[in-house]
C-alpha cells in the first residue's frame, strides 16, 4: 500500500547576510513537500523520501527567480 504525505507549511531560511540583495538574507520560507514512506512502520523506526519546494514570504510573486527545490531522506523514530 502506498503510504505518502503531502505539507504546507512555514520555516526558515538562515544566512549570514552578508550580501547586498535582500533575495540573500534570513527570512520567513512558505514550504510544500509531497513525499512516500519507503521503510519501517507508521510506529517504528522510518524513512520517508520527499521533494520541497520553498520560496521566502515576502518574494511569492518571484517564485520563478527565488524559488528553491529539494529532494531528501527523512528519518523518524
Amino acid at each position: 500500500a502506498f503510504d505518502g504525505f503531502i505539507g504546507l507549511g512555514f520555516g526558515a531560511w538562515i544566512t549570514d547576510n552578508d550580501s547586498d540583495l535582500d533575495s540573500d538574507d534570513s527570512d520567513i520560507d512558505f514550504l510544500a513537500n509531497i513525499g512516500a514512506r519507503v521503510y519501517g512502520a507508521p510506529d517504528d523506526l522510518n524513512a520517508s523520501i520527499f521533494l520541497e519546494a520553498r520560496n521566502a514570504v515576502d518574494e511569492l510573486s518571484d517564485f520563478d527567480q527565488y524559488g528553491r527545490y529539494g529532494i531528501g531522506l527523512r528519518f523518524q523514530y
